[in-house]
């Protein structure tokens, strides 16, 4: 279910309404998969030149989600940017139309991307690092929506939160913990920089926008989600997790 959610991975259809709250625990595994296949491309990928290499590698993660979080992160920009009441933005976060905010705030995602990434090219940064980008920016995510409420109970945040257990934020913190962990013991104390960032950044956007919404929603988290992975790889093009 959460495969079939939140990638483009061909899986047999299946969901049972009762077993939705899994879905956010499972989303690091998710992460994971995303991660394994972002890296392996991506060393694939470093053989073109550098404008084609930056450009599919910054692309291979939204292709690999079906853009779902772009979706949200698009949203998102059009509700924020309008400085209306807040009642108003969460009426703009749901209107299926794009704005002219959506437009230019996805243009600033793909030039910062394409930027951090032809800078990690450029400097020869171990690539390994992205495996655990997607990781650690779902798993901020699954916190985030099992310990802050929802504006509405209509959503998908709400749906995945029904019948949830405390056991699942534990679960998502051992998966922190298991990737700080092996990405220290492979690319060194640089790696560490990087998470710890990603982790800031996931907080600080994620309450941000709880203020300004009331609550959060699937869509909030979308956002969170990509600006947590955007300010990843930005990380990674300055410190260089060698």
């Amino acid at each position: 279910m959460s495969l079939g959610m939140f990638s483009i991975f061909p899986i047999p259809h299946v969901w049972n309404k009762n077993a939705a709250n899994l879905i956010i625990p499972f989303l690091p595994i998710v992460g994971a998969i995303i991660g394994l296949f972002w890296w392996g491309l991506s060393l694939a990928a470093v053989n073109l030149s550098l404008v084609f290499s930056s450009v599919i590698i910054m692309l291979i993660p939204f292709f690999l989600s079906g853009f779902i979080h772009i979706d949200g992160y698009m949203d998102t920009s059009d509700a924020l940017f309008s400085r209306r009441s807040m009642e108003e933005k969460r009426k703009i976060l749901k209107d299926s139309n794009v704005g002219a905010f959506a437009v230019i705030m996805l243009a600033v995602l793909f030039f910062l991307s394409y930027a951090a990434v032809t800078e990690i090219l450029m400097r020869k940064v171990n690539l390994l690092m992205l495996l655990f980008i997607p990781i650690v920016s779902r798993s901020m995510v699954g916190l985030i929506m099992l310990r802050l409420r929802t504006f509405s109970q209509n959503g998908y945040a709400a749906a995945f939160k029904n019948n949830s257990k405390s056991v699942y934020s534990a679960v998502l913190l051992i998966y922190l913990a298991i990737v700080i962990i092996t990405a220290f013991a492979l690319l060194g104390v640089k790696s560490f920089f990087t998470i710890s960032l990603m982790v800031l950044v996931s907080l600080l956007t994620a309450f941000y926008l709880y203020r300004q919404f009331g609550g959060i929603s699937g869509d909030l988290c979308g956002c969170t989600l990509v600006i947590t992975e955007l300010c990843g790889l930005i990380s990674l093009s300055f410190t260089g997790a060698v």
